[in-house]
Order: C-alpha cells, then structure tokens, then sequence
C-alpha cells in the first residue's frame, strides 16, 4: 500500500531566498533544454539518446 505524508515547512527568510534560488537555477535549465528541443524539430532534427545508425 502506497502511503503519502504531507509537512509544512517553516523556512527562515535565508533558506526561503536559497530555495528560491534554487528553482531559479531550475528553471533556467529547464527553460534552455526546452528552447533546444524546439529549435532542433524546427529544422526537422531529433534529439536522442541512440547515436545515429544504430
């Protein structure tokens, strides 16, 4: 049986600004990934994990 626990955090005011530095960095990674993926089927190409001719 799956079971789930929920915790509310109480950050001080540093580790909130670390955490929201944190999901900044995150999303800065995520958002370069995705802009990637979208230039590349632009042109027709395909980003994979198996080189080409295998």
């Amino acid at each position: 049986m799956l079971c789930g626990r929920r915790y509310r955090l109480r950050l001080t005011a540093v580790q909130a600004a670390m955490c929201e530095e944190f999901g900044n960095m995150c999303r800065a990674v995520w958002d370069t990934g995705l802009d990637q993926r979208r230039q590349y089927r632009r042109r027709g190409a395909w980003m994979n994990y198996v080189p080409p001719g295998r």
